[in-house]
């Protein structure tokens, strides 16, 4: 693995690694409040609907004391028993559900939901709530129910029950809350998610039930029973994509005869309440969440995307610098040719000051080796220097002798007889001097090449007058003829 992969890997896998870590991050908090804010914005709507329903419960409880009040007026003044009609015709004016007619045997002898005065019940009063009987005593002067199911129609109505002013009789008032039904639909309307309302008494028996669609939201056949004893507690709990909020619903009439007969409320107290139960489908959080998350990883594979080129491009800068410094030093080493910079002066980082580095080593280099070169060259003069003394001490030797010699000679033949013997070794020595000096001339020299035109005459005339320039007394005439040139005709002598 080369160096830009490995710095490619290093750049991209830490990139990776933070927006996979970041888009987790992100996501897990964004999702979490967007999921407590929906589950508060549908516990507040329920808690709403709540209050609603108190205030509407309270309402129609004052209307139905109202309402007694014109009812037992209107029968105390009649004779006689009134008639079925003559109930159902007071019931229309009051607009109410129905009005009972109610003996002292707890019998409905009456009724505005009877259409013949011969119609009868099998119902006593006195067999949903025993205490009914005071109110044929005078001990209780009045006794309301929340909503409960009716016995004859099985509607759910809330009842009020007043004794008359001889206690001859127990006028029994219904009254259907049609419109606690009709907020309830309104809120369905309002609201799509909301798949489903129901209110139900503490022991979970269906006192209405609201649904957006009963297909796919039927209405269920058992509720768990409520054990809590506050009228003010909400719970909340979420299965198969629903959300099921509870709330407690505080009721006029907490203390309920009928109520315990007709296993409305819990064994343990007694005390009846309304249980509201909204469900809300999790669908429209499910796809807000689908769809964020899709932008989170539409987002990351962008950013992923755009770290990938960076990745490159950084890399491959890095890698270029390195590679051009790779490369100076491997010309550096192939050739030693130690003038060369890799002249990395821009920025301050890591390569940067290697390479200064590295310059000022060559530099280094560069000054040791002339101090070496210098020093070579410095000894093979001395040794030249030694050699040359060495061979011209010699014929300086020889000719010391030849004059000691010659001294010492009687007459010219002793002396001829000498220069025979020791003249040829004071001319090879000499010549061997001669030689080493035109070489030591030849090394020293700085010759430039002569790039004008120059005469060939003139340098067979310098040379010819040097060489005959020790035989000045010898007449010698040199003719010369150069077939090439005209000009190259002619005639030197010396002297």
């Amino acid at each position: 693995m080369n160096m830009r992969t490995k710095i490619f890997l290093s750049i991209f896998s830490a990139a990776m690694l933070t927006i996979i870590c970041l888009g987790f991050v992100i996501y897990g908090l964004v999702s979490t409040r967007l999921h407590d804010n929906y589950i508060k914005r549908y516990q507040t709507l329920s808690s709403i609907l709540a209050d609603t329903l108190s205030e509407l419960d309270s309402t129609t409880d004052h209307v139905m004391r109202n309402a007694l009040t014109a009812i037992r007026s209107e029968l105390d003044s009649k004779k006689s028993i009134p008639s079925n009609a003559q109930l159902a015709t007071l019931r229309d004016q009051l607009e109410i559900t129905s009005i009972d007619y109610v003996l002292p045997s707890g019998m409905i002898t009456r009724s505005s939901d009877f259409k013949n005065d011969s119609d009868s019940v099998s119902y006593n009063l006195f067999q949903f709530c025993p205490a009914y009987r005071d109110l044929f005593t005078g001990k209780t002067r009045m006794d309301q129910t929340p909503l409960v199911p009716s016995a004859i129609t099985g509607k759910i109505t809330k009842y009020a029950l007043v004794p008359g002013s001889n206690l001859s009789y127990v006028a029994n008032v219904g009254y259907e809350t049609k419109f606690i039904g009709q907020a309830l639909q309104g809120t369905l309307k309002s609201d799509q998610n909301v798949a489903s309302i129901e209110l139900l008494s503490p022991s979970g028996t269906s006192l209405g039930y609201f649904a957006q669609d009963s297909s796919t939201h039927p209405k269920p056949k058992e509720h768990p029973q409520n054990n809590s004893q506050s009228s003010a507690k909400q719970t909340t709990t979420i299965t198969n994509n629903l959300l099921m909020i509870e709330s407690s619903v505080q009721s006029p009439v907490s203390q309920c005869c009928e109520c315990i007969v007709k296993k409305l409320t819990l064994p343990s107290n007694g005390i009846f309440f309304y249980r509201l139960q909204t469900v809300v489908t999790l669908s429209e959080l499910n796809k807000t969440l689908r769809n964020f998350k899709l932008a989170i990883l539409l987002v990351s594979g962008l950013t992923l995307l755009g770290c990938f080129l960076l990745a490159q491009a950084l890399s491959s800068k890095l890698v270029a610098r390195i590679q051009r410094i790779d490369f100076m030093a491997r010309q550096i080493a192939s050739n030693g040719d130690t003038d060369l910079r890799l002249n990395e002066r821009k920025g301050n980082d890591e390569i940067a000051k290697f390479a200064q580095q590295f310059d000022a080593m060559l530099d280094k280099i560069r000054d040791q080796k002339l101090e070496i070169q210098s020093n070579a060259n410095s000894a093979a003069i001395a040794r030249t220097t030694q050699m040359l003394a060495h061979d011209v001490r010699k014929p300086f030797s020889l000719v010391k002798s030849a004059l000691s010699i010659l001294s010492h000679a009687q007459n010219i033949d002793d002396v001829r007889k000498s220069m025979n013997v020791i003249g040829p070794s004071i001319d090879k020595s000499l010549t061997s001097v001669n030689a080493m000096l035109d070489d030591i001339m030849e090394i020293g020299r700085i010759e430039k090449p002569i790039t004008e035109p120059t005469s060939l005459i003139a340098i067979i005339e310098a040379s010819l007058s040097e060489t005959f320039q020790v035989h000045q007394n010898t007449q010698i005439a040199l003719r010369y003829n150069f077939a090439s040139s005209p000009e190259s005709v002619g005639e030197f002598r010396s002297g």
